[in-house]
């Protein structure tokens, strides 16, 4: 049986594989602000089209609404340690390159707290970091003459949550979230001119709590309503800046650790509606909204500017209900869809994407709530356009969906 030592070392294994800049991503698209968004939760929901605000689940952890949080059962001990493996295509009037990269995706546990309240802690990427501009055009100083560079972006934002739900009645349950997000960004722009050299590293970190709610009410037996608020928040930045200067083979100029504070980047008020459905006991159907009022911020970008943000997501599941099973009629089948418009706006054109997804659920044993989830999702990003790319990523997610029974008095005869 697992317990809190081999929790707390799952944590350092993520601290220490995902805090060394390991990119989850090679998205060009990355490039902006403080990366791309991770959409990736965890278990089942990952092959739902990331759906979920509606669903209320007793044998796995619901990252995407802490008020589900009220419903872990008493003794009950909930686990999800998630592999993520992307495969990337990029491609424009020119050019077309693939990437492919894997790395671990999330860690969760929830327990409950008395018979009304339950809570959890997640790890999750926030944002994602990975880009390569080779032939960036610059000024020379003083003069009209230009040169070029080759500039590369690593990193990304984590979110460290943890989630509070209270059953206020057996129907009505309330939620409360409080995140952590911290990470590191680093930058290399470099250039070389015959016996000429320069090279500049920036490492920007990035710190800041967000605070969010949620709610779900059970309208029917089989049919609960969900709503979720994520508060604005400013993100603080310190910077430390690095530079080698070399002229005629020899290194003239060196300045080492330079710190300087950066302006804050502020995340906006996000808002999450979703209904989830049982039907014919087989059947799960989950609808969600979120609106991300991104223009709110008032930020911009050197290339573009910040846009709202709709994001419109179905998710479809089959898992056959009854004890007297074999095997293969207890394995859960899932299916999804996203769109997301986008929060950017570059060259006059939204940055929107889509996403298919499919999975399915594998049980560990018999009487367990346990799971194996595997997900594949099918995704665009952008189009061919002018300066803009088209990003297509196949994605495999692998999440260990664990369900522990704590503190049973166990019978002798």
């Amino acid at each position: 049986m697992i317990r809190i030592p081999i929790i707390l070392l799952l944590f350092l294994i993520y601290f220490s594989t995902f805090s060394q800049s390991e990119g989850l991503t090679n998205s060009p698209y990355s490039l902006y602000g403080l990366g791309t968004i991770n959409q990736t939760t965890l278990g089942r929901y990952n092959s739902m089209g990331y759906t979920g605000i509606g669903q209320k689940s007793t044998t796995d952890i619901n990252n995407l609404n802490a008020a589900n949080f009220a419903l872990i059962q008493k003794g009950t001990f909930l686990y999800d340690v998630g592999l993520r493996g992307n495969y990337n295509t990029y491609e424009n009037y020119n050019d077309l390159e693939s990437k492919a990269y894997f790395n671990f995706s999330n860690l969760a546990f929830a327990f409950p707290l008395g018979n009304k309240g339950g809570m959890g802690i997640t790890l999750l990427p926030y944002t994602d970091v990975g880009y390569t501009l080779i032939g960036k055009q610059n000024n020379i100083e003083g003069s009209t003459d230009t040169y070029e560079s080759n500039v590369d972006g690593l990193g990304g934002l984590t979110d460290f949550k943890l989630n509070f739900g209270y059953a206020l009645l057996p129907s009505l349950r309330l939620g409360v979230s409080a995140s952590l997000l911290f990470g590191n960004i680093e930058q290399t722009e470099s250039f070389s001119l015959e016996s000429s050299a320069f090279t500049q590293e920036k490492s920007t970190n990035y710190s800041g709590f967000k605070i969010g709610t949620g709610l779900q009410w059970d309208i029917t037996k089989n049919t609960t309503l969900g709503s979720t608020i994520n508060f604005p928040v400013n993100l603080n930045g310190n910077q430390i800046t690095n530079t080698i200067k070399i002229v005629d083979n020899a290194e003239v100029a060196v300045q080492e650790d330079e710190k300087s504070k950066v302006n804050g980047f502020t995340l906006p008020m996000e808002l999450g509606l979703g209904i989830s459905t049982v039907f014919k006991n087989n059947w799960t159907l989950n609808v969600d909204y979120k609106k991300n009022y991104w223009e709110q911020t008032n930020q911009s970008e050197f290339l573009g500017s910040y846009i709202d943000q709709d994001v419109f997501g179905v998710g479809l599941a089959y898992k056959k209900e009854g004890r007297n099973l074999n095997y293969g009629q207890r394995i859960a089948f899932r299916t999804g869809y996203t769109y997301d418009t986008g929060n950017l706006r570059v060259g006059g054109n939204s940055i929107n994407g889509q996403q298919f997804t499919f999975g399915i659920g594998l049980p560990t044993s018999y009487r367990s709530g346990s799971m194996v989830n595997l997900s594949y999702a099918y995704g665009t990003r952008g189009k061919i356009d002018n300066s803009l790319i088209k990003e297509n990523y196949h994605m495999l997610t692998l999440n260990l969906s664990l369900l522990d029974n704590w503190f049973l008095r166990r019978k002798i005869n």
